[in-house]
């Protein structure tokens, strides 16, 4: 299914089927961020479903320029028990200095990881001159965030 806004940094994939209220197993909220140089991403919460999880990606820099991301190509995760996961986009909202991302993971984390590691490998910055957008890679990452599955309050 082709997307209205295809090239303008506000696309979003399909959404999951899986991502309704039947198969929601609940949130985990997270304060995980890497900073590296000028930019800082942070994972917001972690939304737990049947067959895979969601985790919303804000990213900041004071670079100058339009912030992008490519969750499928430049997003690696894992657990402490060492599964990989299979990274797709579900939203994805570029905007000067800024840069927001819905990751769908799979399959969805066990109960018995303790932690998620997460690894953007990239982000980009577009310029805008006269004869259009230049895009290139941050020097700044890549930025690791571990994300625990049991926040302090709740291992308590």
């Amino acid at each position: 299914m082709a997307d209205e806004r295809a090239g303008t940094g506000l696309e979003t994939a399909a959404t999951p089927d899986r991502r309704g209220l039947d198969a929601f197993g609940g949130l985990v909220p997270t304060g995980a961020f890497a900073r590296a140089g000028e930019t800082v991403v942070c994972a917001l919460v972690v939304e737990h479903h049947a067959d895979g999880a969601a985790v919303p990606l804000l990213g900041l820099s004071s670079a100058p320029g339009v912030l992008g991301i490519d969750p499928e190509s430049d997003v690696r995760a894992a657990d402490d028990r060492g599964r990989a996961y299979d990274v797709r986009t579900v939203t994805r909202d570029a905007g000067l200095g800024a840069v927001q991302a819905t990751l769908w993971l799979t399959p969805g984390p066990p109960a018995d990881a303790r932690r998620l590691e997460l690894t953007v490998e990239r982000l980009t910055r577009t310029s805008v001159g006269r004869r259009g957008g230049v895009e290139r890679p941050l020097a700044d990452g890549p930025w690791r965030l571990t994300i625990e599955s049991l926040p302090g309050r709740t291992a308590v």
